[in-house]
């Protein structure tokens, strides 16, 4: 018995184990975009009546989307201010650690 990689079982076998990978991005990317239209009821929902959405935002708050649209003006003006667009970027902060109790003391590998 041959067993060709370009079989029906081994492409699902194959979309089956690669699940743990892809699955929660899908899910991330669902969830966004639901949300993103929850004020038309979502992709696959009816619209919601007034009364309703505004149980939605009083339960989750008002959506406000991750995306920013900043002009060119207001970019050069955070460069200059020193923001890199980076919003966790550490190399922005100088975090030194606290001396210990003792003062300075050499390190060495134990």
């Amino acid at each position: 018995m041959d067993i060709h990689l370009n079989s029906e079982p081994v492409k699902y076998a194959l979309l089956l184990l690669t699940l743990p990978f892809w699955l929660p991005f899908a899910k991330a990317l669902w969830t966004a975009f639901n949300d993103s239209l929850r004020d038309e009821g979502g992709l696959l929902g009816a619209a919601p009546t007034p009364e309703e959405l505004a149980a939605i935002e009083r339960k989750r708050g008002r959506f406000q989307s991750a995306m920013r649209s900043i002009s060119w003006e207001e970019h050069a003006r955070l460069e200059t201010a020193g923001w890199d667009g980076a919003a966790n970027d550490t190399r922005r902060t100088q975090r030194t650690a606290p001396e210990p109790s003792g003062g300075a003391r050499k390190r060495n590998f134990r």
